[in-house]
């Protein structure tokens, strides 16, 4: 453990009498079906977080607030995706204060500021296989970003999962992740960033690149593209250097082992006095 105070309410705590309806699951049904979605959910959040205890508060959090609210959830809907929102916006809500002081201003946007060269390639490659540099950068990102790469990048999902559990638009999914992606590379040593670039052909290179390696382009500009890479001595590298930052976020580097303590508690769910 890291010596943090838990909370001291117990995640199964009882919650206060509501109808559950026909169709709502039973406590215990329901109590098995949190243990089950557990240790994805602690990933999940702590792709979202800045630390592992961060991750277990967050957990904790949503547990709590799940139990409480459990006469509400219907199981004609996932319990998986009811718990993955409460998660995202609690996730969301304790970070707005924290990050407050990162957010873009109005009206500036990250894609439009590419990167604009790297300068030691060998040196972003050994950062991007060591984990702890990986968290460091990934914690100057705001939640957001962390999100989207932690769930794209780093569970598989598809942008549409991401926009129904999230609530956002398809369109905004994909250009979230790439910024997050671009924002990740330049927290990490050996890039540079800049507001200009070689030409025109540069820097809608670099708008699509994510989309591109994602294989999400019509074929038109993705034919455009590959031209384009063939030519430019600058733009190849940083589209290898995305590909390497999707690579290493799919080891998940911000996965860690849930604390006994926790498992225990995660355990007792079901069992509390009703």
């Amino acid at each position: 453990m890291d010596g943090r105070p838990r909370r001291s309410g117990q995640v199964g705590e009882q919650a206060s009498a509501r109808d559950g309806g026909s169709d709502a699951l039973g406590d215990e049904d329901f109590a098995v079906e949190l243990s089950v979605q557990t240790p994805v959910l602690r990933r999940i959040a702590g792709g979202m977080t800045r630390s592992p205890a961060d991750a277990d508060d967050l957990v904790q959090d949503v547990l709590e607030r799940a139990w409480r609210g459990r006469r509400s959830f219907r199981a004609e809907s996932a319990l998986s995706t009811w718990l993955y929102r409460i998660a995202i916006n609690r996730a969301r809500d304790l970070a707005a204060r924290a990050d407050s002081a990162r957010t873009v201003p109005s009206g500036i946007d990250d894609i439009d500021l590419p990167v604009s060269r790297l300068d030691h390639p060998e040196v972003l490659a050994e950062s991007l296989a060591d984990e702890q540099t990986v968290r460091a950068a990934l914690a100057t990102l705001s939640v957001e970003d962390r999100m989207v790469l932690a769930l794209h990048d780093g569970e598989g999902w598809t942008a549409p999962r991401i926009s129904t559990v999230c609530e956002l638009t398809v369109a905004s999914v994909y250009k979230r992740i790439h910024r997050a992606r671009i924002r990740l590379l330049r927290a990490l040593p050996g890039v540079s960033a800049s507001e200009s670039v070689d030409s025109e052909l540069c820097r809608k290179t670099l708008v699509h690149a994510s989309a591109y390696l994602d294989g999400h382009l019509d074929v038109e500009t993705s034919t455009r593209i590959d031209e384009h890479l063939r030519q430019c001595p600058r733009c190849p590298p940083i589209a290898g250097a995305l590909v390497g930052i999707k690579t290493a976020l799919g080891q998940r580097p911000w996965s860690s082992a849930m604390p006994p303590d926790f498992v225990r508690a995660v355990d007792t769910l079901g069992n509390t006095n009703r």
